[in-house]
């Protein structure tokens, strides 16, 4: 397995720790075992404290404000990423309003059930991708297909 790679805000973040943490449990004065320290401490931590670490920062930069301090892929997208969340609902309204809709005896509420479903399925794709549910997405491609053949066979109604 390859090592881990940090970005240099991940790094600055970690040694800034690190120095906080070593000023606070000694009162070393040379900066060159401070940094030597830091180095070792930076070495011991692992991918999930890192990760710990980068959302907690995160966090408390958004609840200060500061979008220009935010890691790039969310500055700016966070209204669009919590749009995107909410589409998990309709979807989920659409979804139970086409099972009802397919279960009809009339061909043309049958048909009209296939429609929802393939508009549902086109939701659960956009929340999938925001989330990376890759496998949510899969599952919706495919039925879209059988919706689409259930639009085919009761296209006669």
């Amino acid at each position: 397995m390859f090592p881990r790679i940090y970005t240099k805000a991940e790094v600055d973040l970690i040694v800034n720790q690190n120095n906080a943490r070593i000023a606070a449990s000694t009162k070393m004065e040379g900066s060159v075992n401070r940094v030597a320290r830091a180095v070792r401490s930076y070495i011991l931590y692992s991918d999930k404290d890192v990760r710990q670490a980068m959302q907690g920062r995160i966090a408390k930069l958004r609840a200060a404000k500061t979008p220009a301090l935010l890691h790039s892929s969310q500055q700016g997208g966070t209204r669009m990423r919590d749009l995107i969340e909410l589409l998990q609902w309709p979807g989920m309204g659409a979804s139970l309003l086409a099972a009802w809709l397919v279960g009809s005896r009339s061909a043309r509420r049958r048909l009209l059930g296939f429609w929802v479903f393939l508009f549902s399925n086109v939701l659960w794709v956009m929340w999938g991708w925001n989330d990376g549910a890759w496998a949510l997405i899969i599952l919706n491609c495919c039925l879209a297909a059988t919706n689409v053949r259930g639009i085919m066979k009761n296209d006669g109604g």
